[in-house]
């Protein structure tokens, strides 16, 4: 018998595009209050339903989208919704989360996920308004870029839908393409935008107004005013309303966590200047754009004109003045505005087409490159003309761009100069330095998707000082100390593994300064459960294992728990000259806390302590790996 569950619709919509069929598939609350929804859910199908040996862009992967419990009640952060499917970028799970209001549209159409398979034999996209799904015909949309894909798709379904799309890239298979959704926001990492364009599959688009039943309505309204009053009060969320995650560059680019030359370089303040606020917000005619229900209003739009940067759309977050920016040696910041204009358009993340294209940058410089493969064409360090170049050149797969349109991990290995290629289990790593922020080095080298900054951002608490009082985080450590490092990381994966699954936005927590137990609060309001905060902490644990499950079995286990040579290399000046984290004690370390094995496999035993019984996942190895996992 099911069991519905307050604050869950309870269903999840199967689209099998293959067969052109729709259905729908019932949930239990068992079910949630195990995975709880979001990146949970979806990893528990990969491992289900996903065998190893199939490849990303074979049909029999699937893609999920999926929301939480908190879409639909306007809560702050609760745009947030969750995409998850074996990426191409790492062979194993792969998840990214972007806002806007697609979230709250999937909930409001009475669904809690949408679940596609298999390959259509001619593009197609997605309608669902309120109960009413209707798979329509994309082939008048195939090669149209994202922005104007979703204008498109608005015109002929609902001016006032809600839009998730692929553009060219992810058509043609660009292994690091993103989705993108009502022209702000960004489901960017993990390439699952290639995953849809391997299916012959557009989008989706939204409309509805359901909602679910909630356990206690009245105070679910009140804990949402609480909330709200809490961020909008808040010091750092005006800091974060005024100058986005921008605001940040100039503090990390002096504290050395910025990279530049592909990680190779070190001092670089008086260069990157452009790229800091205020300069940033005036240079670009910045207004704020916020997220459905969101008074923090973190993302940026951008409007100006210039002969060659002209952009009208939304500017660059601090991830791509990094990469795309100071990685490169690019000190422009309208220059960076267009790089992140035509990435958006193309729909590809702009963090991997940094990393791919800052080591084209090296591999130029050193004389890598095989004269056929680049012919005349000067890939200087510094050239906005050359970054914009190979931007294009990526999105239409064309001469070097269909090499580097598979990612910097295959570039590396293509030119023999893998270990110049800033990865974690083929994923990029983001523009954050494991050399200043220690705990940043376990997070990566373990991070369930790859190398990632925000299912853990351990950097926000070395450098900004955000405190997790309920996990006993009070107080900021100081940099190149050791200490309670590797603990942090584990508890910032951990409780990213919640905000990955609830599915919620941690600037809320980061910059709102809203307290986990207040959202906890609502939690229980939504679904009667009654959890303490032991239990959702357990939640938290049991779903970065579950994902860690899943990397085991497509062999993407302990032997890749590490980190690129340059990341363990000291700086010979600036900041953190001299210095790099004790990363095989850390692990080591790492591995004890988790109650993993030496050897990095989580036990039967630690297992079934956070809730992960035999049967959950047993039928989905093979005995020499289980041999591994039970020890």
């Amino acid at each position: 018998m099911i069991l519905l569950s307050s604050g869950y619709h309870n269903k999840v919509l199967r689209v099998d595009l293959t067969k052109g069929r729709t259905h729908i598939e019932h949930t239990d609350e068992r079910f949630y209050k195990v995975f709880l929804g979001g990146a949970g859910m979806g990893a528990k199908i990969l491992l289900d339903e996903v065998p190893s040996h199939v490849d990303p862009f074979q049909p029999a992967n699937k893609v999920v989208f999926a929301t939480g419990p908190f879409q639909g009640t306007r809560i702050p952060g609760s745009a947030k919704w969750s995409l998850v499917s074996k990426s191409p970028m790492t062979h194993t799970f792969g998840d990214s989360a972007a806002g806007a209001s697609f979230g709250p549209s999937l909930r409001g159409c009475g669904l809690d996920a949408i679940v596609v398979e298999g390959r259509s034999p001619s593009p197609v996209y997605l309608w669902i308004e309120d109960g009413a799904v209707e798979l329509r015909d994309a082939s008048a949309l195939w090669g149209l870029e994202t922005f104007d894909t979703i204008d498109a798709m608005k015109s002929d379904t609902n001016k006032k839908a809600s839009v998730a799309a692929i553009g060219p890239a992810g058509e043609r298979l660009v292994r690091f393409a993103c989705v993108v959704v009502d022209k702000h926001s960004y489901a960017g990492r993990s390439g699952i935008g290639a995953v849809l364009g391997s299916k012959k599959f557009k989008g989706i688009a939204l409309l509805g107004s359901a909602t679910p039943s909630y356990f206690d309505g009245g105070a679910l309204d009140d804990i949402r005013k609480d909330i709200t009053r809490t961020m909008v009060r808040s010091d750092r969320g005006k800091e974060l309303r005024a100058w986005g995650t921008p605001g940040g560059f100039a503090t990390y680019n002096a504290l050395d966590n910025t990279p530049k030359k592909n990680w190779d370089g070190s001092s670089w303040t008086e260069e990157g200047k452009e790229m800091e606020t205020p300069h940033y917000n005036e240079a670009l005619n910045v207004k704020p754009k916020a997220c459905l229900s969101c008074p923090l209003a973190c993302h940026r739009h951008v409007s100006f004109e210039h002969p060659s940067y002209g952009v009208d759309g939304p500017g660059p977050e601090y991830e791509t003045l990094a990469m795309l920016g100071a990685n490169c040696l690019v000190r422009e910041v309208r220059a960076v505005a267009k790089a992140n204009d035509l990435c958006n358009r193309y729909g590809m993340d702009t963090i991997s087409a940094g990393s791919a294209i800052a080591l084209a940058m090296e591999a130029y410089e050193k004389g890598w490159f095989p004269p056929h493969v680049i012919g005349d064409l000067r890939i200087d360090w510094g050239d906005p003309a050359i970054v914009l170049h190979l931007i294009d050149l990526i999105g239409k797969r064309e001469g070097i761009g269909s090499i580097m349109a598979e990612g910097a991990a295959t570039l590396g290995a293509t030119l023999g100069k893998e270990g110049h290629a800033v990865h974690v289990r083929g994923l990029d790593v983001p523009g954050h330095d494991p050399r200043l922020c220690y705990s940043l080095s376990v997070n990566y080298a373990t991070g369930t998707r790859g190398a990632c900054h925000y299912r853990g951002c351990p950097e926000e608490t070395e450098i900004g000082g955000f405190l997790l009082p309920e996990y006993g985080v009070t107080k900021k450590p100081r940099f190149f100390e050791v200490g309670d490092k590797t603990r942090l990381a584990v508890i910032h994966q951990n409780f990213g593994a919640i905000m990955g699954s609830a599915v919620l936005c941690a600037f809320m927590f980061v910059e709102g300064e809203a307290s986990i137990s207040r959202y906890l609060d609502a939690l229980n309001a939504m679904t009667g459960w009654g959890w303490s905060f032991e239990d959702l902490s357990r939640c938290g644990e049991r779903i970065y294992n579950f994902q860690r499950l899943v990397n085991i079995r497509d062999g993407k286990g302990p032997a890749y728990d590490v980190l690129p040579k340059k990341l363990l290399t000291p700086a010979p000046d600036g900041a953190r000259m001299g210095k790099a984290p004790p990363f095989d004690d850390m692990m080591q370390e790492c591995y004890r806390m988790r109650g993993w094995t030496r050897d990095g496999y989580p036990t039967r035993e630690m297992l079934a302590s956070v809730g992960i019984e035999p049967s959950l996942y047993e039928d989905h190895f093979d005995l020499a790996t289980m041999k591994e996992v039970i020890k």
